[in-house]
């Protein structure tokens, strides 16, 4: 197959037709196609004798990759000349000081790219009297940009926090900087608008920093500085270690920022139930169908179509906390909630197995993403939590599994003071977001302990559609408020009802996207035109970025698994197979597209060169 490609002419020489369903049609020099034709004959017999080789490689694991130097950490660490901050005001309420900071974090991207260019944040530092811990809490929220300092009001149930715990609770506001607007776009964009928009730009562009959780946490890592340099400066006081709070795409941040800063001694990450992002989101789409409505903003950005390709992987490693891992060595305390119109409620018992470190986690019946409707009690459990680390105490340990049988078996370390079975049920669907089955679906049951002091509950399948179900587990607290934690959740029947699919048609060889290439270079386009390929990038192929023609060209030149590799992307984007296209199937599980190619790439990178060239041009035979 190496010389084939120096047979192809250009127009005017003498030459002949040729289609095939791999090649399409094209046209190749006279007296040389059984040449061709036996090549092609011998390639198909190669890459059928490489077939079960191939599958085994496609279905053998491959790790999710290591910090590699870490485009997060480099990030966060770089002197920005633009921090800064300047006390604006202070008062004292309820028997805490309240301070007003107002400060830039840092300058993210340039004025051509994005404006504002500099992050301004408030930050509000509240200081019990009674102060009895020297590690502070540090509480990451949201907000548009304001000119004004935050109104009492706005900082109450923190004061509550600081007076409850006797800590100095470090707020700091506008996570991230919003509105911001960007080059190109019509409308400023906050939230969830904001970030998928920046993770669009880090899989079209490779450049880890348009990433928005990277700025995210920096701004929470240059607040520990802040708090720590105004306590030293202005109040004697010696604040060392931090627990970081955020919810949303804020608990996304506090995990970042654990991962980054060793300040952090604990971390309470909310309403982020997606670690494991592309796995998660194929269980999203398996249970419903479809994507919920509040993921829309990351859908319409290409997120979940390339969630699979290079580009989605690369964007994985930087902003899924789970891609750090063995950095998240602090205790936990992990929120979510059961009607979560982003995640799905039995997300979390996909990692949290996987944390080295205490995670205790607390899934809140009958309330959704915004978690109001439960504000009071959610607020209590993190106020117990914190008490119980603040002072040193020793947490339960829990731990848990489902039996052959189904049946969910519970241990903990103490005795609680209560042990509850929550179930909803939906008839219909495997869908359990509040919106579907309303605030009330979620109902308990108290169970006791069996003699080895052990819970064990079984839950029948429903009639008709699926059973949602955890257990809850309720024990004493440091100072009156109790501690609830619960298992994470499980459904049964334990199916889902859809999958991901996309259609497989015509994927063509690497001859073929090289003569493409030749033929609309040269100005004399076949099936494609110089603008349609330029149509299909950018693609990311084996660590590298195609960005035009030019390179695409290199690459096609190139032998082995980069030839083959670019043409297997290629047919990709020509929406000839999808990521979710079907290859075949072993036993009951399909197998994907994208598991082969990601093999490839893995194999590539561990310096396999012919085995990834082998997978990819299978891949283009099919």
């Amino acid at each position: 197959m190496p010389g084939i490609f120096w047979w192809i002419k250009p127009p005017g020489s003498s030459i002949l037709s040729l289609k095939t369903r791999h090649l399409g049609s094209i046209r190749v020099p006279n007296g040389q196609l059984w040449d061709i034709i036996g090549n092609m004959i011998m390639k198909r017999i190669i890459s059928l004798s490489r077939y079960l080789i191939t599958l085994l490689l496609a279905l053998l694991p491959f790790p999710l990759l290591a910090d590699q130097g870490s485009p997060l950490q480099r990030y966060v660490e770089t002197p920005d000349p633009s921090y800064g901050y300047q006390l604006v005001g202070e008062l004292s309420v309820d028997g805490v000081e309240v301070y007003f900071l107002n400060m830039n974090s840092q300058s993210w991207r340039s004025a051509d790219e994005v404006t504002p260019v500099v992050w301004n944040h408030w930050v509000t530092l509240i200081v019990p009297q009674q102060l009895s811990s020297s590690v502070a809490n540090l509480i990451i929220v949201g907000g548009s940009t304001s000119a004004q300092p935050p109104e009492p009001d706005d900082v109450a149930q923190f004061v509550l926090i600081a007076t409850a715990t006797g800590a100095i609770q470090v707020v700091v506001q506008q996570v991230p900087s919003q509105p911001l607007h960007f080059s190109g776009l019509s409308e400023g964009l906050t939230e969830d608008a904001l970030v998928a928009y920046s993770w669009r730009r880090v899989m079209e562009t490779g450049d880890p920093t348009w990433a928005a959780y990277l700025p995210m946490t920096k701004a929470a890592v240059r607040t520990m500085d802040t708090a720590q340099e105004f306590f030293a400066s202005s109040l004697g006081l010696v604040i060392d270690r931090f627990i970081v709070t955020g919810f949303s795409k804020r608990g996304a941040t506090a995990w970042l920022t654990a991962v980054v800063d060793d300040r952090v001694v604990g971390v309470v990450p909310g309403m982020f139930n997606i670690l494991h992002m592309a796995d998660q989101l194929e269980h999203h789409y398996a249970s419903y169908g479809f994507f919920s409505h509040a993921l829309s903003d990351y859908e319409e950005n290409g997120v979940m179509e390339n969630i699979r390709a290079p580009e989605g992987e690369l964007l994985g490693r930087i902003v899924d906390p789970i891609s750090y891992r063995e950095a998240l060595t602090m205790p936990h305390l992990i929120l979510n909630a059961s009607g979560d119109e982003f995640f799905l409620p039995d997300a979390s018992e996909r990692y949290i197995g996987e944390l080295p470190a205490e995670a205790l986690q607390r899934i809140v019946p009958n309330t959704d993403h915004s978690g109001e409707s439960k504000f009071e009690d959610l607020l209590a459990g993190l106020i117990a939590w914190y008490q119980m680390q603040l002072y040193g105490l020793e947490r339960p340990e829990l731990e848990w599994g489902l039996a052959a049988g189904g049946e969910l078996e519970v241990g903990s370390s103490q005795i609680p003071l209560v042990a509850r079975l929550w179930q909803a049920s939906n008839p219909s669907a495997r869908d359990f977001r509040l919106e579907t089955v309303g605030d009330q679906a979620w109902h308990s049951s108290v169970i006791t302990a069996d003699a080895d002091g052990r819970y064990r509950v079984s839950v029948p399948e429903p009639a008709q559609g699926y059973t949602a179900y955890m257990v809850e587990l309720t024990y004493p607290g440091a100072a009156g408020i109790p501690q609830v934690y619960t298992t994470s959740v499980f459904v049964t029947p334990d199916e889902h009802p859809f999958e991901l699919e996309d259609p497989l048609l015509n994927p063509k060889i690497p001859l073929y996207w090289r003569w493409q290439l030749a033929r609309a270079l040269a100005g004399f386009p076949d099936d494609y035109t110089r603008s349609e390929l330029e149509q299909l990038l950018p693609i990311r192929v084996l660590g590298d970025y195609v960005h035009d023609l030019e390179t695409l060209d290199a690459f096609l030149k190139q032998p082995g698994a980069v030839r083959a590799c670019t043409a297997a992307r290629l047919n990709v984007e020509a929406e000839e197979v999808g990521w979710y296209s079907t290859l075949y199937t072993l036993g009951e599980t399909n197998i994907k597209y994208w598991q082969p190619y990601a093999r490839a790439e893995q194999l590539y990178r561990d310096g396999k060169t012919a085995q990834a060239a082998g997978i990819c041009f299978w891949l283009t035979l099919l």
